[in-house]
């Protein structure tokens, strides 16, 4: 049993698809900075490149921007915080009471 011809003259089609990849993947981040992988993936889809996620995604993350985190955001200072508490409830009359009647 020997190797299969067609794995001797196999070439790989994608030789330099890595390259023009990383270049559009680098335009898209830097025009849409708040956008993720899916978003990237969907605009180059949109503009007709037939690359598959996965192509795209180990190209997204040698550009290390799978590690993006996101800001924490600023609290709102208030002046007086005691204002926004919850207001004391007035009873008014009795408590209501629920009645069933079961007919046989």
């Amino acid at each position: 049993m020997g190797q299969r011809r067609e794995t001797l003259y196999y070439r790989h089609k994608r030789v330099n698809e890595d390259e023009q990849i990383l270049s559009e993947v680098k335009r898209l981040s830097g025009l849409y900075v708040n956008w993720g992988f899916g978003l990237i993936h969907g605009k180059l889809r949109l503009e007709g490149h037939k690359w598959g996620k996965k192509l795209v995604y180990r190209n997204y993350k040698a550009l290390e921007l799978n590690l993006r985190v996101p800001q924490k955001r600023k609290k709102i200072k208030r002046d007086n915080p005691n204002t926004i508490a919850a207001k004391e409830v007035k009873e008014v009359g009795p408590p209501m009471r629920l009645v069933i009647r079961f007919s046989e």
